[in-house]
């Protein structure tokens, strides 16, 4: 039986601009992501995108895209206008009938 989760992906983006995503998501979903969400942990959550790419340096897309979960995480990622250069947290909590659990 495949489990259902909510996701929560905070970036940081300018003030008055969406920060937050909320997306259900499967177990398979997860497994193609958490390579990914490693890999962005491991660069200190830096992604960049939209304005926040600056000329010379990698961005969000040269960074990540070699994974497999590239395409579902960028269908999660809240899109704020001006873009943004650095994800924040990725919650995740287990969904049940009456209550949501953090993993």
């Amino acid at each position: 039986m495949e489990n259902d989760y909510t996701m929560i992906v905070e970036v940081l983006a300018e003030p008055g601009e969406s920060n937050i995503a909320i997306t259900d998501v499967s177990d398979t979903d997860m497994e193609v992501l958490e390579p990914m969400l490693l890999d962005i942990q491991q660069h200190r959550g830096y992604y960049p995108t939209g304005d926040m790419c600056k000329r010379g340096q990698l961005t969000a897309r040269d960074l990540y895209r070699k994974h497999q979960g590239w395409d579902v995480f960028e269908s999660i990622v809240p899109r704020p206008p001006s873009g943004f250069n650095t994800i924040i947290s990725v919650r995740l909590f287990r969904q049940e009938p009456l209550k949501m659990e953090m993993l």
